[in-house]
């Protein structure tokens, strides 16, 4: 009889989520280690990191180590109106570690509902990034926000599109910076104010809508706070009631990002561990008739977190002497 070696951590979280997934109909996406580089090119604010690795086939083709999944998704996606499509995937990406100036494989575990996302699908893909924590740790919360309530905001004040500086200064919480970068931009204090208000309106469930509702009327905000009052009536009903908070810090590009995005986070760990949200915008660079949601697990940051719990890992301390003969040590051990 073959013995199976034990699994990894990392292993038994991913065959325990390919159940999950398969269960709920997602099918398992799978792609090549490169893309075209005008994949990323057009698409660089999307991306984490600006830099890529590239190379040219024999054809002259520049061609890139893939930086991302979700690019090559939409790209290649089957979903039109009448037909949704469910993919999780588990697929490494090279990106440049900013605090090392080297590039590093990171490896992710993900799911992309594409097609027509309603409420079901929305709750759907909310609920499974939920089980996807709970999967690591159960000492987890998710973070949500709504894209709508910044975009709506802006558009009180004409402005289309928010500078970079500005979801900086959102997502840090920076009220300083905040006020000098809309200064900057030529933004009025009025509009500095609320945007400072929304980032620091962070709790759990619905007191924590009703205080933005306060700052805005305008029919975008309105709608999206009313979607986030949904989402937590239903969360408030289910096993995950006290993992699900309210934090309108989190925000990401307008240029990709609209409706619901969110984050996830394991006690003890100061870093995100999942993120998504609902990317139509992106997904109408390719095409008009579908809209996208979906979330990933980053596993490097799992790892971490993993190996900071675990910091000795050890069942029997054996010790020895100098003078202890070496094979009857080992025999031991």
């Amino acid at each position: 009889m073959i013995k199976i070696p034990n699994l990894t951590a990392e292993e038994r979280v991913y065959y325990a989520l390919k159940s999950l997934y398969e269960n709920f109909g997602y099918k398992q996406y799978k792609m090549r280690k490169f893309e075209e580089y005008s994949l990323y090119s057009e698409n660089k604010n999307f991306l984490k990191s600006e830099s890529v690795i590239t190379f040219n086939d024999r054809n002259g083709k520049l061609l890139a180590l893939k930086p991302d999944v979700t690019l090559s998704i939409v790209k290649n996606t089957k979903a039109n109106t009448k037909n949704n499509e469910k993919l999780y995937y588990k697929e490494s990406v090279y990106r440049l570690d900013k605090g090392r100036n080297e590039f590093k494989e990171i490896s992710q575990i993900g799911v992309e509902f594409l097609g027509q996302v309603d409420g079901y699908s929305l709750l759907e893909i909310l609920n499974l990034a939920a089980e996807t924590l709970k999967a690591v740790d159960n000492n987890f919360m998710l973070d949500i926000s709504h894209m709508g309530v910044l975009s709506g905001i802006l558009s009180e004040f004409g402005v289309d599109n928010c500078p970079e500086k500005i979801l900086d200064c959102i997502k840090s919480k920076n009220p300083h910076d905040m006020k000098s970068v809309c200064k900057k931009c030529n933004l009025p204090n009025e509009l500095a104010e609320k945007l400072i208000k929304i980032s620091e309106t962070s709790n759990s469930g619905l007191e924590t809508i009703e205080k933005v509702r306060n700052l805005s009327d305008s029919p975008t905000v309105v709608n999206s706070l009313n979607q986030l009052e949904e989402i937590c009536l239903f969360f408030k009903n289910s096993k995950f009631a006290d993992k699900i908070n309210v934090d309108f810090s989190i925000v990401n590009d307008m240029a990709y990002y609209n409706g619901i995005v969110f984050q996830g986070y394991l006690k003890g760990f100061p870093k995100a561990v999942l993120s998504g949200g609902r990317y139509d915008n992106l997904v109408k660079k390719f095409r008009n008739d579908i809209s996208a949601i979906g979330f990933a697990l980053y596993l490097d940051e799992f790892g971490y977190y993993v190996n900071s719990k675990n910091e000795f890992d050890a069942d029997v301390l054996l010790l020895y002497a100098d003078d202890d003969n070496p094979n009857v040590v080992f025999e031991k051990a």
